[in-house]
């Protein structure tokens, strides 16, 4: 998958105005959401009938993804300045120049920051839910889809916002509201009678930060990439984005087994607040006016 994932989302930017990459990253996730919603629900009664029919389903989904992608895609056609994006370079100076970049490495921190801040309240909530919370697995399950959700909901109009009053701006917007909310959150206690109502409400509002935040956040990288290195952005972004998925469950669980499970929405906040702090230290003429 990892062959052809970065080249696919590559393909975006390439065939996208800049003032438009938003708008795109959000009709992308909101496919990626409706796609997550057909694996969970038509696989899984699918799975019910034979094990092997969910992967039948996943073979012909691809093989349908591909005939459109290799029938519809036509690069010396539809690639913006095809030429020049076909200029060839070498895969150690691609990755020199991005991490020589220090704006680049800023972002490409920040977008660590906040992949192991998401990743830990992911991988842990139904545990927190259960040991924590004192709820069944099932309700702390309910609960988190509630984030989902609201991403799928504000997937479209956070594209929208960002083209409007930039990306960065609209990803540090929605960093500043998941440290605010995952503070709240951690501030709710299993006495408390209308718990579960609240955090549902206040994870509403995450999914809404979220969305903001990864919607934004691969076109930010793509206007920062220079020409012919807009394949060597999006491994480089892939690259960490995946380090904090590997990084974040290891740690936060280390510090679940330390602290208690009170941690995780503490650990939350603490790694959005590093990844609003490294957004904000991201002052590049090629992004401060991406809106236009």
């Amino acid at each position: 998958m990892s062959i052809y994932r970065s080249p696919v989302i590559a393909l975006m930017p390439d065939i996208t105005a800049k003032q438009h990459r938003s708008k795109s990253n959000s009709i992308i996730n909101f496919m990626g959401g409706i796609g997550s919603l057909i694996a969970y629900l038509i696989g899984g009664k699918l799975f019910e009938l034979n094990d092997g029919y969910p992967f039948i389903l996943s073979s012909f989904l691809i093989l349908f993804s591909f005939g459109v992608l290799f029938l519809k895609i036509k690069e010396q056609r539809d690639v913006l300045h095809y030429e020049a994006a076909e200029e060839k370079r070498n895969l150690l100076q691609g990755l020199a120049i991005a991490l020589r970049d220090k704006n680049a490495r800023n972002l490409l921190f920040a977008i660590c920051s906040w992949f192991i801040a998401y990743n830990g309240i992911e991988t842990f909530f139904t545990k927190y839910g259960q040991s924590y919370l004192g709820i069944q697995p099932s309700q702390a399950t309910t609960t988190l889809a509630f984030i989902s959700i609201s991403f799928l909901v504000f997937a479209i109009p956070a594209g929208i916002i960002g083209t409007k009053i930039g990306k960065k701006n609209t990803i540090r917007m929605g960093v500043a509201l998941a440290v605010l909310l995952t503070l709240a959150i951690s501030f709710l206690k299993p006495e408390q009678s209308n718990m579960l109502l609240l955090m549902r409400i206040l994870f509403l509002g995450v999914g809404f930060a979220w969305a903001s935040i990864n919607i934004n956040s691969y076109p930010l990288v793509a206007d920062m990439s220079p020409l012919g290195l807009l394949g060597t952005y999006t491994g480089v972004y892939y690259l960490f984005s995946s380090i904090a998925n590997i990084i974040s469950p290891v740690l936060l669980g280390f510090l679940i087994d330390r602290i208690g499970y009170q941690i995780v929405f503490l650990y939350g906040a603490f790694f959005f607040g590093l990844a609003f702090l490294f957004i904000s230290l991201v002052h590049d003429k090629r992004v401060e006016n991406s809106s236009n």
